[in-house]
C-alpha cells in the first residue's frame, strides 16, 4: 500500500453516501454467478422433457401458466392527462405529423400520414391539445423516434372518421382493404406488419386460418377477445374472407 495515494474504500465511501437518496429509491439488482450442478440441470431437463407436447421434440418449451389469467377479464386503462403518441408504430417508414403544436385533436382522428406502402396511418387516443412534437425514447427500440405530445381535454371527443361501418357487405375488395389502411390496423406481433398488405397477397390463397393461439407464458389476450366479443371476431373473420375470395376458414 501506498501512505501516499487515495484510499479507495474512502472515495466508495465518500461516493456512495452523496447518492445515499438516490440509492434508497432505486431497486437492487442482484445477480447470481453460481453454475447449477450437473444433477439440477439433468433434473430440470428430464422434467421439461415429460411436461413436453406430443410432437414436441426440441429446444426449450416453457411452461404456459395460462391458468392464471384465463379467467381474467378484458380491463380499459383510464385516459392518461399527457399522451406520448409515436408516429413509428408498425414496420416500414415512419408516418408523417398531420397536426403541429396548438391543434386541437379529437379520439380516432388521423394525426400521422402513412409515408410509402410499407407504412401505417397513426390516430389519437384521446381528445385534446397538441402541446409538442419532439423526439423521445421509443419503448420498443430505446431509441430516439418522433413523438405527439397531446394533453387531454377530458372530453373523449370522437372524430367523426370514428363512425361505423354498417354496410360492409355491399363494399368491394378494394374499398375494404382501404378503410383497413386508413385506420391504422396493422399486426399484434413483434413486427407489426400493416394488416392491409398482409391481406393482399401476391398470389391467391384458398385457405383462412384464424390463430388464435398464443405461445408466450400468462397470456391470454386472444383467448379473452374469443370468450367475450365473439360476434365481433365472426365479423372480423367475414371481412377477412371477403378481402381474399377463400371458402375454406379454419380456427
Amino acid at each position: 500500500m501506498d501512505p501516499g495515494l487515495d484510499c479507495v474504500w474512502i472515495k466508495i465511501y465518500e461516493r456512495s453516501k452523496k447518492r445515499r437518496e438516490k440509492f434508497t429509491l432505486e431497486a437492487v439488482r442482484i445477480r447470481d454467478y453460481s453454475k447449477p450442478s450437473f444433477k439440477l440441470k439433468n433434473d430440470l431437463s428430464l422434467l421439461n422433457q415429460t411436461r413436453r407436447y406430443e410432437g414436441f421434440y426440441g429446444g426449450l418449451h416453457p411452461w404456459d401458466k395460462k391458468e392464471e389469467t384465463e379467467d381474467r377479464r378484458i380491463e380499459y386503462f383510464p385516459e392518461p392527462e399527457v399522451a406520448v403518441i409515436f408516429l413509428s408504430q408498425h414496420t416500414g417508414k415512419m408516418a408523417r405529423p398531420l397536426v403541429k403544436v396548438g391543434d386541437e385533436v379529437k379520439v380516432g382522428q388521423r394525426i400521422g400520414e402513412a409515408d410509402g406502402f410499407i407504412s401505417s396511418p397513426i390516430h389519437s387516443s384521446i381528445s385534446g391539445k397538441v402541446v409538442s412534437v419532439e423526439e423521445r425514447i421509443h419503448p420498443a427500440s430505446q431509441r430516439k423516434a418522433l413523438a405527439l405530445i397531446i394533453e387531454n381535454n377530458g372530453k373523449s371527443e370522437p372524430a367523426p372518421s370514428m363512425e361505423h361501418c354498417q354496410d360492409f357487405e355491399d363494399l368491394s375488395r378494394e374499398a375494404l382493404l382501404e378503410i383497413i389502411r386508413e385506420k391504422g390496423i396493422v399486426g399484434l406481433g413483434g413486427a407489426m406488419f400493416p394488416t392491409s398488405v398482409k391481406l393482399d397477397p401476391p398470389k391467391k390463397v384458398d385457405t383462412l386460418i384464424i390463430n388464435g393461439c398464443e405461445c408466450e407464458p400468462y397470456l391470454n389476450c386472444d383467448n379473452r377477445i374469443m370468450i367475450e366479443h365473439p360476434e365481433e371476431v365472426f365479423i372480423g373473420i367475414t371481412i377477412a374472407q371477403k378481402i381474399l375470395g377463400v371458402e375454406k376458414v379454419y380456427i
